[in-house]
């Protein structure tokens, strides 16, 4: 199926849940404002504001986000 030359490659639409990210018992993030960005060819995934984001992540999850978030995109 051929894309329309005039219709966005990405769009942004409210995510009309609630979203939280747990890693174990540790909750992340919980927001009922996240934005859904939808990619031409990619499943849609869900931006979540910073102020609904524990921004401080502890060193023993940080591989764990880096390797299922960061390169998924980067070699997607």
């Amino acid at each position: 199926m051929a894309m329309d030359s005039t219709e966005p490659r990405i769009t942004l639409h409210p995510h009309e849940q609630r979203v939280q990210v747990m890693i174990d018992d540790t909750l992340l993030a919980d927001t009922t404002r996240a934005i859904e960005l939808r990619e031409h060819g990619y499943p849609p995934c869900q931006y979540i504001p910073c102020d609904d984001a524990e921004m401080r992540v502890d060193p023993r999850f940080l591989r764990f986000l880096i390797l299922h978030f960061v390169l998924f995109k980067v070699f997607a």
